[in-house]
This record gives structure tokens, sequence and C-alpha cells, in this order.
């Protein structure tokens, strides 16, 4: 659920209509992008724990 909405908030904020100027950079993408990734995984092992 909430990697879902942090790939929601990525996309928004590169999208110029939405942020106008304001989108994000290189560094700020790549700091997204581990973030979801982490908290994908960390999600996934919880669920994956419920099974085992």
């Amino acid at each position: 659920m909430r990697s879902g909405l942090l790939l929601l908030i990525m996309l928004m904020t590169n999208n110029p209509r939405i942020m106008a100027d304001k989108v994000n950079s290189r560094t700020t993408n790549a700091l997204g992008r581990a973030t979801t990734i982490a908290i994908l995984s960390a999600s996934l092992g919880l669920v994956a724990t419920w099974f085992i």
C-alpha cells in the first residue's frame, strides 16, 4: 500500500504539467526510487513471513 503511494508521488513530482519547474532532480529521483524499492521489499518480506 505504501509503496504504491510512493510510486504515485514519484510520478506526480516528475510531471512538469503538475509541478511546472519544480520537478525532481536526478538525485532526488534516485533517492525516491531507492526508498520505494526498500519499502516494497520490506512489505513483501512482511507478507512472506505470514506464510512461513
